[in-house]
């Protein structure tokens, strides 16, 4: 993924996020739709942030602190292997 791509990915979030006033007009599936979009777009988005950090040295136990998890679970969840 490049670095634009993932920007992408920012702007579809920022875009579908709306205002706390749009939402609060929308039903309950309408919110869980949305809600999940916007969880699956930040996920991936992440793991490029995560591949992109990796490739540029940062260390496992890095990542792992700025996601608020152990290493391990840094590693068996984005590919440390």
């Amino acid at each position: 993924m490049t670095r634009e791509s993932t920007l992408r990915k920012f702007d579809t979030i920022s875009e579908h996020a709306g205002t706390v006033d749009a939402w609060a007009h929308q039903d309950t599936a309408d919110l869980l739709q949305a809600l999940r979009m916007l969880r699956d777009t930040a996920d991936s988005a992440l793991v490029d942030v995560v591949r992109d950090a990796r490739a540029q040295g940062m260390q496992w136990d890095a990542i792992g602190r700025w996601l608020g998890v152990t290493k391990q679970a840094a590693q068996q969840r984005y590919g440390g292997g």
